[in-house]
């Protein structure tokens, strides 16, 4: 989790490292859209509230800029603008209060206010600030609940009617990655990067995310498109610090190819970048651990020991953290001893080796302690959720019992032929009260049987994952063969190729997933066919896939031809005339 907290602190810092130090409104407000001219006020308030010291100075600050950029709006005669500026009047606190409890209470008088309540799009804005200040505050069902709500919102007025649609998605899909769902954070970020940029630095980020959720997947191969993408971007941007990062987060992606002298290459460029980033001490203390990670990995124990005692000089001497950096803080700590346990174990010193085995245990006791109360914590907040809406329900219904009652009462004294229909009507109420309360408890039920529905489906997920790489694989190819060649994306492009998913050493492990998804589909395959050949058998286990042959070729790293050979095989062993009847034959097996 540990880059995660980095894009989590670094998100603050919305402003680029090598921005100028002095900007005039008029430069950045004239011949712009109104949505250029809500970003870039946005971004300019960012930057000057961030320079200047002290709440006070901070509030003058605010009121001048926005004083200066009312008198351009009149001027230019944009009302969006002009109403984004009375928004921002509104909430000073977006840019100088730090206290997310007075930040939320801040947004909520804003719902109420009669200029903006009835505005869906600055009432989505402020669910989502809502919503991200409850992250903070750890009421994780709450601000996932809110942030939705706020995008769905956002997708009715539609996203490119969003002036800063592309930082609420970034803020989305960073909650999704702090709670390991990188499908759906690659799905918020993939929208995000079709969008404008923020700024700079978010623009970095977005790729850099986007890479890091493909990493976690185990999709080395987009992760590595997108991490470069990242680079790229800091280096148009002249982005060190960014430079640095993503070129640590590629070496990770090497690493785990197993190209290990590669990932080196890439960890010592991220540490030369970033080792006196003193401002940010984590990325210097990241780009450390990972330098001396990648010299383990290749043996040089000598270079490996000096870098992770090196990185002991990064570590928080007064342990004082703010938002995320004391969960960061253990990770980097999980990261030392784990460094330190292999040292020691390469160098045959069991005893210290066991040491550090110890203390990497603990600190990654205290780390998944405290990813498991986050998700009770989301739990506990769903179920309350639900509880307040069967309140509010039940509270309706007793207003609308009260009101019942009393045209009961009127109609007793006025008619009371009517009593008989009358308590036959309240207790048709009743009832529906009772159905609606059994109801309730069903879908608690059902949510418990979902969560163990999606523990199955985890078989399921692991089969398409491998499949869904070769499909990934080939669209990267296509990618890159449709633009203009560099050398970096040559290289790329060679290594796509040139990679083959199912071999003779890793079939077993795919048979193994391939088996609980589809019981006793190969033993059958061999009870009924036993002249079936290995090579057959793997391509009538790809054909229950339903991949096409080209798809089959690059799975078993054969040409298209040879798949369209053996199917003919096969088809000549069990008397099947069409490909039709061989697949037929296959999905009733």
């Amino acid at each position: 989790m540990s880059r995660f907290y980095l894009f989590l602190l670094l998100i603050s810092y919305v402003s680029p490292i090598n921005a100028q130090q002095s900007i005039q409104l008029e430069p950045i407000l004239k011949n712009r859209s109104s949505a250029d001219r809500i970003r870039n006020i946005n971004r300019y308030i960012i930057k000057k509230i961030e320079e200047t010291d002290g709440n006070d100075n901070k509030q003058k600050e605010l009121e001048t800029i926005l004083k200066i950029a009312t008198s351009l709006a009149y001027k230019y005669k944009d009302e969006p603008f002009l109403k984004e500026l009375n928004f921002i009047k509104l909430t000073p606190f977006t840019f100088i209060e730090t206290d997310s409890r007075n930040r939320i209470q801040g947004y909520e008088k804003v719902l109420e206010n009669d200029k903006f309540k009835e505005n869906s799009l600055y009432r989505a804005i402020c669910l989502h600030q809502i919503g991200q200040n409850q992250f903070v505050l750890e009421r994780y069902g709450w601000a996932f609940e809110n942030s939705l709500n706020a995008q769905k919102i956002f997708k009715k007025i539609g996203y490119e009617n969003v002036p800063n649609i592309g930082k609420y998605l970034h803020d989305l899909a960073l909650d999704y990655y702090y709670f390991r769902n990188y499908k759906k954070a690659i799905e918020a970020m993939k929208t995000s990067i079709t969008l404008p940029k923020f700024n700079n630095n978010l623009d970095i980020q977005r790729y850099n995310t986007l890479g890091m959720s493909y990493l976690k997947i185990n999709k080395l191969d987009s992760a590595k498109f997108y991490l470069n993408m990242a680079y790229k971007r800091a280096e148009i941007y002249h982005d060190s610090v960014w430079m640095g990062i993503s070129s640590g987060n590629i070496g990770e992606v090497y690493l785990l190819e197993g190209n290990k002298e590669k990932s080196v290459m890439y960890f010592r460029k991220n540490y030369n970048l970033n080792r006196n980033t003193y401002q940010h001490i984590e990325i210097s203390r990241e780009a450390c651990s990972d330098l001396a990670k990648g010299y383990l990995a290749t043996d040089s124990l000598e270079k490996a020991y000096n870098y992770i005692t090196l990185t002991e000089n990064y570590f928080n001497k007064n342990n004082s953290f703010e938002f995320g950096e004391q969960q960061q803080y253990e990770v980097a700590k999980k990261d030392y001893y784990h460094n330190f346990y292999q040292y020691y174990n390469k160098t045959k010193d069991y005893q210290k080796a066991l040491l550090y085995r110890d203390s990497l245990q603990e600190v990654e006791k205290i780390i998944n302690s405290k990813y498991k109360t986050a998700l009770v914590k989301m739990s506990q907040d769903k179920l309350l959720i639900q509880e307040n809406q069967a309140k509010l329900n039940l509270q309706k219904e007793e207003q609308a019992k009260l009101r019942l009652r009393s045209g009961i009462y009127i109609l007793i004294v006025s008619l009371l032929a009517a009593f008989g229909f009358l308590l036959y009507y309240i207790t048709n109420t009743r009832r529906k009260k009772e159905r609606q309360i059994s109801l309730q408890k069903h879908k608690i039920k059902e949510l418990a049987y979902q969560n163990t529905q999606n523990e199955l489906s985890l078989a399921v997920n692991k089969l398409n994952n491998l499949t869904e790489k070769v499909k990934e694989k080939n669209e990267l190819i296509q990618q890159l063969q449709q633009k203009d060649k560099g050398r970096q994306d040559m290289q790329l492009l060679n290594e796509l190729k040139s990679s083959i998913i199912l071999t003779d050493e890793n079939w077993k492990e795919y048979q193994e997933i391939f088996e609980q998804v589809y019981p006793n589909f190969i033993h059958r395959l061999k009870q009924q066919t036993p002249q079936l050949s290995p090579a057959e058998l793997r391509c009538l286990c790809l054909e229950k896939l339903q991949l096409f042959n080209k798809e089959m070729a690059a799975v078993l790293g054969v040409s298209a031809n040879t798949v369209m050979v053996t199917k003919h095989r096969i088809r000549k062993k069990l008397q099947l005339k069409t490909q039709d009847e061989l697949q037929q034959w296959v999905m009733a097996l």
